[in-house]
C-alpha cells in the first residue's frame, strides 16, 4: 500500500513533448511518518510543528518529530510498518492510478435546485408562482415527512473519494505531486492519496546505547612475596654455622691463652 497526506495548493497546466496541455493539480506532499500501528492501520503525520504543541501530543508523538497534520490508512496488504518509519511523495511514479480522499468545498445553505438539480417552476407566461421551489413534500396520508427527502439545505463539506486519478509528475525535492484533473476540496484543505503497491520506506535508526563499563570496588591485592628458593636456604643455613664453628674456636684459643 502507498499513502501520503498532502495539502491542495492550485490548478495548473503542464505541457507534453508533443505540445498538449494536461490540467493538473498540485498537491504538496511534506515527508511522511508513521506515528502509530494499530492492528489493521497506520496513523501518519506531516507538516512540522515546534510551537503550540499540547502535552498529550507531545507524549503520544514521543521520540518523533512533532506533526500537526495526522490521518488514518488502512492496511491493504501484508506489508508491515513500524513507528518511526517515513518516506515521501518519491514513492509514487508518473503514470500510476491513485484514489485522492478528502472534504469538499463548503457552499453554505442552498436551495433544491442547487442542491438536487430540481428544475423549478416554468419561467413562460401563464404560470402563478415563477419560483424555485421544491413543490409538495406531503405524502399521500397525513404523517411526518419521509427520510431522505431532497428539500434544501447545508450542501458541500462532505468526505468524497475519486478513484482512478493518475499521476502525471513527482517533484520529490520540492515535495510536489502532480495529479491530472480536479479532485475534491478547497486551496489550503488536507487530502489523502492512496495508491496500490509496495513501497520503499526509511527504517528509524534507533541511537546506540553507550555501553559504561561498571567498576568494581575491589581490595588492593597484597604483594606477593618470593620465599627464597632451596638452594639459597642451604648456602644461608652453611654461612650461619660455619660462623658460630669460627666463634667457637675463637673462644677456645682465648681460653688456651689465659691457661
Amino acid at each position: 500500500m502507498k499513502c501520503i497526506i498532502g495539502r491542495k495548493l492550485e490548478m495548473t497546466r503542464i505541457f507534453d513533448e508533443q505540445g498538449t496541455a494536461t490540467p493538473v493539480t498540485v498537491i504538496a506532499a511534506p515527508k511522511q511518518t508513521v506515528t502509530q500501528v494499530r492492528e489493521r492501520a497506520i496513523q501518519v503525520g506531516c507538516e512540522p510543528v515546534k510551537k503550540n504543541v499540547k502535552k498529550a501530543q507531545k507524549g503520544h508523538l514521543k521520540n518523533l518529530p512533532m506533526v500537526s497534520v495526522m490521518r488514518d490508512f488502512k492496511l491493504t496488504d501484508e506489508q508491515t510498518f513500524e513507528r518511526g518509519d517515513s518516506w515521501d511523495a518519491g514513492v509514487f511514479e508518473k503514470g500510476e492510478k491513485v484514489t485522492v480522499t478528502g472534504h469538499a468545498k463548503g457552499r453554505g445553505f442552498q436551495g433544491v435546485v442547487k442542491r438536487w438539480g430540481f428544475h423549478g417552476s416554468p419561467a413562460s407566461h401563464g404560470h402563478k408562482d415563477q419560483l424555485r421551489m421544491p413543490g409538495s413534500i406531503a405524502s399521500r396520508t397525513q404523517g411526518p415527512v419521509a427520510k431522505g427527502k431532497k428539500m434544501g439545505g447545508h450542501m458541500g463539506t462532505n468526505r468524497v473519494s475519486v478513484h482512478n486519478i493518475a499521476v502525471v509528475d513527482i517533484n520529490p525535492e520540492a515535495g510536489l505531486l502532480y495529479l491530472k484533473g480536479a479532485i475534491p476540496g478547497a486551496r489550503g484543505s488536507v487530502v489523502m492519496v492512496k495508491g496500490l503497491g509496495e513501497m520503499k520506506i526509511e527504517k528509524k535508526e534507533e541511537p546506540k546505547a553507550e555501553v559504561v563499563e561498571e567498576v568494581k570496588n575491589e581490595e588492593p591485592k597484597a604483594e606477593a612475596v618470593e620465599e627464597p628458593k632451596v638452594e639459597e636456604k642451604k648456602e644461608e643455613e652453611t654461612k650461619v654455622v660455619e660462623e658460630a664453628k669460627s666463634e667457637v674456636v675463637v673462644e677456645e684459643t682465648k681460653e688456651e691463652s689465659k691457661s
